[in-house]
């Protein structure tokens, strides 16, 4: 499986099915965070299907991870491996 990252866009929240994901997941707080320009999020796919997603929170010079999310199906498969 080849896994591409890119920055997520509010257009990949349309194809984002957070069902798939943990509970707590809510695309109006995903399209909040997208209109940061503190926060950066980043997707992973696989033929154009997202499997995780991870935030970056930019604090003064300093970048902190907020979350690093992928799918509960596909959880185990080393995705974040392959995408380092």
């Amino acid at each position: 499986m080849e896994i591409i990252t890119q920055k997520m866009l509010e257009k990949d929240l349309d194809n984002l099915d957070l069902n798939k994901f943990d509970d707590f997941w809510n695309i109006n707080i995903l399209k909040q965070e997208l209109k940061q320009d503190t926060s950066i999020y980043v997707i992973a796919k696989a033929n154009s299907e997202i499997l995780g997603f991870a935030g970056i929170n930019l604090i003064l010079d300093e970048a902190h991870i907020a979350n690093i999310v992928v799918r509960k199906d596909k959880r185990g498969l080393g995705i974040r491996k392959k995408t380092s």
